[in-house]
């Protein structure tokens, strides 16, 4: 094999690494439209009430099934909030 086709190889595999890891990511499950839909509605809440920022938890059956941070910890200095 001489080196420009062992680069194409290369080439291919890792976009179709990179593809299937978007994808994967991308895939619209119910789970995903429920987190998309709560983190919708508090944005919404966030700006509608001028809430500088909060962090959700959801569990079910004792597992955490969302842990998101909204907003900022401080309005004025626009410091994110972060989930750890």
């Amino acid at each position: 094999m001489n080196l420009n086709t062992k680069k194409i190889g290369q080439i291919i595999l890792l976009a179709s690494s990179l593809f299937t890891i978007s994808y994967t990511t991308q895939a619209e499950t119910p789970e995903n439209r429920a987190n998309n839909k709560l983190d919708s509605n508090i944005n919404q809440l966030l700006a509608s009430e001028n809430l500088p920022g909060r962090v959700m938890l959801v569990r079910k059956n004792n597992k955490i099934i969302h842990h998101e941070a909204y907003g900022y910890a401080d309005i004025e200095s626009q410091k994110v909030i972060y989930v750890v």
